[in-house]
């Protein structure tokens, strides 16, 4: 494994998703993990239209 993986989700008052903690301890938007896990920087992330889905 070369890239990062997603290690915690955010969520709003709406339980939908806004963010994420990275195994390197950022915090990035859901627009940017989805940017970066198609740019193969973010590791066990399958793709579906527009929704990510959390391999494990």
């Amino acid at each position: 494994m070369n890239g990062e993986q997603l290690t915690a989700v955010y969520r709003n008052n709406n339980d939908e998703i806004i963010s994420f903690q990275t195994s390197g301890g950022r915090i990035i938007s859901y627009r940017k993990a989805l940017l970066e896990a198609e740019e193969g920087l973010i590791e066990g992330i399958q793709i579906m239209k527009t929704k990510m889905v959390l391999c494990t």
